[in-house]
């Protein structure tokens, strides 16, 4: 009898909280279409704290956060996602993953701008196909509160300043209480004293809940509050935690 990877993994699926245990490159070369985005990457990404995948290059990162957030099954090399090698998911399972458990706050993952801040929240629900139970209303209510977004919930994203639309965008990656939060120059607006505020309060709730979160970005200033530094490509740059170097192309 065929056992389907859903049945074998239950840590990745059929939960709405906790950690998915970590991610794992191993010489690893990501891929999109028929370009190669990130080349023999190896690196370990633990839950809970938060780790920069860094390069100067803007395409680098780019090609990063589009393989990291478009699939995860590397064309060479191995991805471990919880301990499980993402070859074993399907298509059908990688998009299932995407939807349940992964957060993403980026380029084309931006507010619907037809919906208020509050249908925006609830929008993740709705995309999974998961019913809003009670205990998820309360999360909902502590994202809003943590993140000061009370008085917005009727707005719709074009009536919220450029701070308030990063904040929204993040509590609603939040939103599920995904095991894997993704995020691209998340934290590198016109103020610096709201970043870095607003990455205390997503390292609080990373930690608090074990969530694997990895920042894509070109901005050493977000690199420098980081647990854990990726390179993307090798370069000089001093790097405030353990460095883990790879190529990209």
């Amino acid at each position: 009898m065929t056992v389907n990877s859903s049945q074998t993994i239950p840590t990745l699926f059929g939960h709405r909280r906790g950690s998915l245990g970590g991610l794992v490159f191993t010489d690893a070369d990501l891929v999109v279409g028929d370009r190669t985005l990130v080349h023999g990457l190896t690196a370990t990404i633990s839950p809970g704290k938060l780790t920069a995948l860094y390069s100067p290059e803007r395409d680098a990162v780019d090609g990063a956060f589009e393989a990291l957030t478009r699939g995860i099954h590397p064309a060479r090399g191995t991805v471990l996602v919880g301990g499980v090698d993402s070859a074993q998911l399907t298509r059908a399972e990688v998009l299932r993953l995407r939807r349940e458990r992964v957060g993403i706050v980026g380029p084309g993952y931006r507010l619907a701008s037809s919906r208020t801040l509050a249908e925006n929240l609830k929008l993740p629900f709705q995309i999974a196909e998961m019913p809003l139970r009670d205990t998820d209303r309360a999360w909902l209510d502590r994202l809003v509160e943590t993140f000061g977004l009370g008085d917005d919930l009727h707005r719709y994203p074009f009536e919220l300043c450029s701070a308030r639309h990063d904040r929204a965008a993040i509590a609603r990656a939040l939103a599920l209480r995904p095991g894997l939060l993704l995020l691209r120059e998340a934290f590198t607006g016109d103020d610096a004293h709201g970043g870095a505020v607003l990455m205390a309060l997503v390292r609080a709730l990373v930690q608090e809940h074990a969530v694997t979160t990895v920042l894509c970005t070109t901005n050493m200033k977000a690199v420098e509050s980081c647990d854990v530094v990726v390179e993307l490509n090798t370069g000089a740059a001093e790097q405030p935690a353990r460095r883990v170097s790879s190529s990209s192309r």
